[in-house]
């Protein structure tokens, strides 16, 4: 069994996760119809849209061009607070 991820490690699956969901939606698929196109079971996409699992580079690049977007969007742009 995998160690879970530290406090800050969860918080960027948590990201990642709702970044996916929202790219998906926004294009009208079902989890189902996301993972046929990216060739992932359809669980697979809920783990990641729940941040249960973590996210490989394999994954990556199917989701993007599952989705017709470049792997970089699929991470969300950090909020930096240097103050």
């Amino acid at each position: 069994m995998d160690p879970e991820p530290d406090a800050t490690t969860r918080a960027h699956l948590v990201d990642f996760g709702r970044n996916l969901r929202t790219l998906r939606e926004a294009r009208g698929l079902t989890q189902e119809t996301l993972a046929h196109q990216a060739g992932l079971h359809r669980a697979v996409v809920g783990f990641i849209e729940r941040a249960e699992r973590e996210v490989g580079i394999g994954t990556v690049w199917p989701l993007a061009e599952a989705l017709g977007v470049q792997p970089a969007e699929l991470f969300p742009v950090p909020d930096w607070d240097h103050t």
